[in-house]
């Protein structure tokens, strides 16, 4: 007689041989650097480190031992849904190896987004020079009416102030603004910039400003004195996210501040509600914002940062590409080992991963979410993937 825990261990096994990976693909996980400056232009790495052979979906309630699980998770009404990881533990592929690997790739087209490449804002056909008067590193947030909004800070001065401006295809760079260091983000219709600023009395304060007139549309005090690096972690339809030192805060730019009881939150798609939270250490939360947070599905065995579309239909969980709406999983053709520096949607189905090389120079590897296919998006050793 087969047992309810026999059953489920005979799901496992059939899932977890549909899903194996040939020995050349990975296990994935992208290492949380939460506090690391997110203007630097190499502030640490993220480690593909797991891959994904089995899933099993369950409501966090319970599960009841006649259910089947499923082998892949989707958003509904119905609470939270927890999407439970089995991991190979199989070996690391050197970065040696995978710089050979990297190197075998075939070639497709360079990315579509800006990038910034040697001093330089390449953006398809356009290059456009820094007008750098000293060492500086910069960062693009992406196109906007004109030209396109980036971040320049002193590179040998971390703890400096960074300048953010609008770079015009004649190669002008137009100041915005000076912040310091606690982060920036563009609203999700590109028009306006939120940055923050701190005194020396260590008054806080986020502002924002419209990118077309440079006018101050609004600002808001933040109540934390000890608000660290990671202060504003993006705006997405919901309002302007913030970190502080005993939670998170939300403001819609106009409206007071409102407490939100979360942990380590970060915006993942700007056009969508979601956010993602970290209120287990081995679980990567989405939740969505309807006044309040509202947990929504949880990816568990995997601590990294998720990776959604900008459609928010797709969700990039290491080496896995996970469907929101729809049971849909697909593994992405990248070997272990990855060294990560940054990702990039170039749009709602294909996704750019910026690869540490053993050179330490940089590959941008391109892979589509729908087939699993990837390739090199030729690019210089240096380039540096936008942020938003």
């Amino acid at each position: 007689m087969t047992t309810p825990e026999d059953r489920v261990k005979q799901v496992l096994s059939s899932e977890a041989d549909q899903l194996v990976p040939p020995p050349d693909l990975a296990r994935t996980a992208i290492r949380r650097g939460r506090r690391v400056r997110r203007l630097r232009v190499v502030s640490g790495v993220a480690v593909i480190a797991a891959a994904v052979v089995a899933a099993i979906v369950v409501p966090t309630a319970s599960l009841s031992r006649s259910e089947e699980p499923q082998p892949a998770g989707v958003i509904s009404d119905g609470g939270l849904v927890t999407v439970n990881n089995l991991w190979l533990q199989e070996p690391d592929t050197s970065r040696e190896e995978a710089t050979r690997w990297l190197d075998q790739l075939r070639t497709g087209e360079a990315p579509k987004v800006p990038t910034v490449q040697s001093g330089s804002l390449v953006d398809g056909s356009r290059s456009v020079r820094f007008p750098l008067v000293k060492p500086q590193s910069a960062h693009s947030f992406g196109r906007v009416d004109g030209g396109w909004v980036v971040a320049l800070q002193d590179r040998f001065d971390e703890q400096g102030p960074i300048t953010y401006g609008e770079l015009t295809p004649t190669g002008t760079l137009q100041s915005l603004a000076t912040g310091h260091g606690l982060g920036a983000t563009l609203s999700p219709d590109r028009t306006q910039l939120a940055y923050a600023v701190r005194d020396r009395t260590g008054k806080l304060e986020v502002i924002v400003r419209e990118v077309a007139t440079r006018m101050i549309r609004a600002k808001v005090t933040v109540p934390d004195k000890r608000a660290d690096l990671d202060l504003i972690a993006g705006w997405n339809l919901s309002g302007i996210w913030l970190n502080g030192s005993t939670g998170a805060l939300l403001w819609a730019p106009g409206s007071a501040l409102v407490p939100v009881p979360a942990a380590d939150v970060r915006v993942v798609a700007p056009q969508s509600s979601l956010v993602q939270t970290h209120e287990d250490p081995q679980c990567a939360r989405l939740a969505s914002w309807d006044k309040r947070l509202v947990p929504r599905i949880q990816y568990c065995g995997f601590a990294g940062s998720l990776a959604v579309s900008p459609d928010a239909k797709t969700v990039v969980v290491g080496q896995i590409a996970f469907g929101l709406y729809e049971p849909r999983t697909q593994r992405l053709d990248l070997p272990t080992g990855l060294s990560i520096r940054s990702v990039a949607w170039e749009d709602e189905t294909r996704i750019l991963f910026a690869v540490q090389r053993a050179d330490d120079g940089v590959t941008v590897v391109r892979c589509d979410t729908t087939t699993g296919s990837c390739e090199r998006a030729p690019a210089g050793p240096d380039v540096t993937l936008p942020r938003n």
